[in-house]
């Protein structure tokens, strides 16, 4: 989502850039330049907003992902033992249904 942000924000300037390229008359009373400056300008400082939410989820995203990762390895320990269990003894891959009824 960032990198289209940061696409769109690239693709203003650039636009900006070759209408600035391309004046024939002087900046300061072609209203296209204008326009489009100004819109540049708001659209930059929008983007760049999104931009700067999006490193901050994604920052938060990445300290909820650490908190959860202890756990994650010691259920995928405890799965794995499971699993070997029940590959070396058979009896560990029955159900407790069939033990007690």
């Amino acid at each position: 989502w960032a990198v289209e942000l940061a696409a769109e924000l690239a693709r203003v300037e650039q636009h900006v850039l070759d209408l600035l390229a391309n004046s024939t008359a002087s900046l300061m009373v072609n209203s296209v330049v204008l326009d489009a400056l100004d819109a540049a300008k708001t659209s930059a400082a929008l983007t760049r907003a999104q931009i700067d939410e999006a490193a901050v989820a994604v920052r938060r995203i990445a300290e909820a992902r650490d908190e959860y990762a202890p756990l994650a390895s010691r259920g995928a320990a405890l799965y794995l033992c499971m699993a070997e269990l029940a590959r070396a003894v058979p009896v560990y891959a029955l159900e407790m249904r069939q033990f007690v009824g």
